[in-house]
Order: C-alpha cells, then structure tokens, then sequence
C-alpha cells in the first residue's frame, strides 16, 4: 500500500468514530445472458460518507447527467474485498457503472461514474468516489 492509501485509512477509522458514514449494500455485476438477464455477486454491506447533493458530472460513456448522490469510499480493504477482478469482463478490480449499490433508505440509483487514483504500491485502481444518479 501506499500513503495515500495509509491517509484514507485515517480518514476511514475518523469519519466512522464520528458517525459520518452510511451502510450501503454493493453488489458486484458479474455477467449478462443473451436475453438481457444480469447476474451479480453476493450483496457486500459498506461503510461510506454519503452526500446527498445534485451536480452536473459527466457519464462513463461521456454524456453530462444530474448527479444526486455522492458515495466516498474510504474503507479500501473492505472495497478491494467487494470489487473481485472479472476476467475478462473489464472491469478490473473497478467500481462499474454496471454494480448495483444499494442506499440506506432502499433505493437503487444507477452509477453514473466514478473517480479514484491509483495505488503506487499495488498499482491497483482504488475508486473513492462514485456518482450516482
């Protein structure tokens, strides 16, 4: 890991003492049938700052849309648990427009985008942030 990954450690273990995070429910989309069907993974329960607040953010696929929540991931080992590589599937390790979160009050908002760094130590792409619709 590195101090990037030890600061948001931090700011994990603070938030939380605070009170500041939400429980969401992350489903990892696995695959499609030929008839549209998805399949997910096992629902995961994480701990994030949830914050509700609308902006314009730009899609995956490059469209402008109205962002209505904003999840800040900060427990990394718990989300690099819930994000297994799909091979073959491109999506590497990644939050994917294509998961499924889940949001305390129920609903089910798509992912618009996402946003993270990647971690010098392992090189792997760590999404802290992701929008919602």
């Amino acid at each position: 890991m590195s101090l990037l990954t030890d600061v948001l450690g931090i700011a994990d273990g603070v938030t939380k003492s605070l009170g500041f995070q939400s429980s969401i429910t992350f489903r990892r989309y696995l695959s499609s049938d030929g008839y549209g069907v998805e399949t997910y993974g096992t629902p995961v329960p994480l701990s994030t700052v949830l914050e509700y607040k609308q902006r314009s953010v730009k899609t995956a696929n490059g469209e402008m849309a109205q962002s209505t929540a904003t999840l800040t991931m900060l427990d990394l080992p718990a989300l690099i648990e819930a994000t297994p590589l799909v091979v073959g599937g491109g999506l590497e390790g990644w939050v994917h427009t294509k998961d499924e979160i889940t949001l305390p009050n129920g609903a089910k908002p798509p992912i618009l985008n996402v946003g993270g760094f990647v971690d010098g130590g392992t090189g792997r792409l760590i999404p802290t942030e992701v929008y919602l619709g």
